[in-house]
């Protein structure tokens, strides 16, 4: 008789977040090492507020640069860079407003995303520069 090991749905689904936080970060990981190769300088990582979370703070000439990452193991469920909506690009401008508040900042400012699908041989990266709500 061979034995099965059955998980529970809060099991199964504590191991998926803690694998998702896994690519996440190594997403994020790749995103900086891109962004330094392209002339960024990386100000914060993961900067928090409240509930909230900006990935990647950046400098490039005189503008801040606030990046979404958004990091998938695959396309089944649709492409990374669709998860941020009106409602999420909200969010991320009120802690980028927030941020400047806080810290000295330049007066240009945007918003990017950077949208990183898993493959085989290591990340297919896409930057959306200068997001805005449509």
């Amino acid at each position: 008789m061979q034995s099965v090991l059955l998980k529970s749905k809060s099991e199964t689904s504590r191991l998926k977040k803690g694998k998702n936080c896994a690519l996440g970060k190594e997403g994020e990981d790749f995103s900086v090492d891109y962004l330094l190769r392209k002339g960024y300088k990386i100000i914060h990582r993961n900067f928090r507020l409240q509930k909230r979370e900006i990935d990647i703070i950046g400098l490039i000439g005189n503008e801040l640069v606030f990046f979404e990452v958004k990091t998938r193991g695959g396309v089944f469920s649709g492409f990374p860079e669709e998860s941020v909506n009106e409602t999420k690009i909200c969010r991320l401008l009120e802690v980028a407003e927030r941020y400047m508040e806080l810290y000295p900042s330049p007066d240009e400012f945007r918003l990017d995303v950077i949208s990183l699908v898993k493959t085989k041989k290591g990340f297919r990266l896409t930057h959306f520069k200068d997001i805005e709500i449509s």
